[in-house]
């Protein structure tokens, strides 16, 4: 019974979310053919997605004549009519990355209505009540905070309460020209320093706004042409570090971002090729060489095809790890033809027979997923308590 013995593992499956719309979006991110999120996903000619690998072994496995999309049929011609599906990756990526995230949230308990209203409208009204507070400063106390243009402009407009309520100019708003938001006119070099997050326009209907006198504006002058030398370094070194960039695309299996662009293996007539010449062919990647010619066809045939999935995605492989997928896939095989020769030798199996010998098998295998399934049930209904109580 060791056999049958499971284990707690922590599952990958869209069915984990509790709420269908989120299920389907998790579907959607994976292959059809093998369940799991895309990887180095390729689009066909009828703009269906599958795994570079997997659509690959499928058209290698159908017929020539009968190549085909597994969705809807339409026909394949060959794998020249692929094409990488780069967005679809950076989406896949993006997700995986905030899939943790997402499930914890789905998993907590949904707050009621009746939570909601609980709270008296006045109290909460109350809360929203801010005292606007205005903040005069003299110029020395200003200066005295190190960048004084800067530091006057931010109290001087930041920190107003009301547009017409202090001295000073008014003057109209100018479109910043990169977030297109109104900015005054005698702000918009700090506002562009600040990578526009200062000197905002206030949620106001009035288009003026009230800003430092002249004298102050004399020391901001003073700032901003050495500020403004470092608008270009500064937007792109505070760029987040999280931000996905799609512009570069490493296309180098060896991880080389400065080597060329490596170049697809071509599908060859192994019919008409000696074992020399396959031989040759496996030294040149540095595969092994030994077997029969059946054998060394398999091994280059499934070498170019992962070779040429793993330039599908926009960061390739190291040829390394490609010899070891190609390694542990001959073993793979090696097993399964060791298998099939021991059935054959075995002869046919009596169904009658096998079922009464691993009748007890089959009774607990039976009995663990009722226990599972009574397990998932209540602790649904505990969820549901939980969320209804709250």
């Amino acid at each position: 019974m060791e056999f049958f013995k499971t284990t707690t593992t922590v599952t990958d499956d869209p069915t984990e979310f509790r709420q269908t719309e989120i299920q389907v979006l998790d579907a959607c991110l994976r292959c059809p053919i093998c369940r799991e999120f895309y990887v180095n996903p390729v689009i066909t000619t009828c703009f269906h997605s599958f795994c570079s690998r997997c659509i690959r072994e499928a058209i290698d496995t159908d017929v020539r004549d009968r190549r085909s999309c597994p969705i809807c049929g339409e026909k394949i011609s060959s794998e020249g009519n692929l094409r990488m599906n780069t967005a679809l990756e950076v989406s896949v990526d993006a997700y995986k990355n905030a899939r943790p995230l997402i499930l914890s949230l789905s998993k907590r308990p949904e707050r009621t209505a009746s939570s909601n209203n609980s709270s008296d409208p006045d109290s909460r009204s109350t809360k929203r009540k801010r005292n606007i507070e205005v903040i005069d400063l003299s110029d020395d106390e200003v200066e005295e905070k190190g960048d004084s243009g800067v530091a006057k402009s931010e109290l001087s407009l930041g920190k107003q309460g009301s547009i017409g309520g202090t001295e000073g100019s008014s003057v109209p708003l100018v479109s910043c020209p990169i977030c297109q938001k109104d900015i005054p006119e005698l702000t918009i070099n700090e506002h562009i320093d600040s990578l526009c997050k200062n000197f905002l326009e206030p949620m106001t209907s009035s288009r003026n706004l009230t800003v430092p006198s002249a004298n102050n504006n004399n020391n901001n002058n003073n700032n901003n042409n050495n500020n403004n030398n470092k608008i270009s370094g500064s937007r792109s070194e505070d760029r987040p570090s999280g931000s996905l960039n799609l512009g570069s695309r490493s296309r180098s299996p060896t991880g080389s971002s400065s080597a060329p662009p490596a170049k697809r293996l071509a599908k060859l007539n192994y019919h008409t090729m000696t074992e020399k010449q396959l031989r040759t062919l496996l030294a040149e990647h540095s595969l092994p060489t030994v077997g029969t010619k059946p054998v060394i066809t398999a091994r280059h045939q499934r070498w170019v095809l992962l070779f040429n999935a793993n330039l599908d995605g926009a960061h390739p492989r190291k040829t390394s790890d490609l010899r070891t997928d190609l390694r542990k896939w001959e073993e793979a095989r090696e097993r399964e033809s060791k298998a099939k020769e021991r059935k054959e030798k075995a002869g046919p199996v009596d169904d009658d027979a096998y079922q009464e010998l691993h009748k007890s098998d089959f009774k607990a295998l039976e009995e663990e997923i009722r226990v599972r399934m009574k397990a998932a049930k209540e602790r649904r209904e505990k969820e549901n308590a939980d969320t209804i109580s709250e």
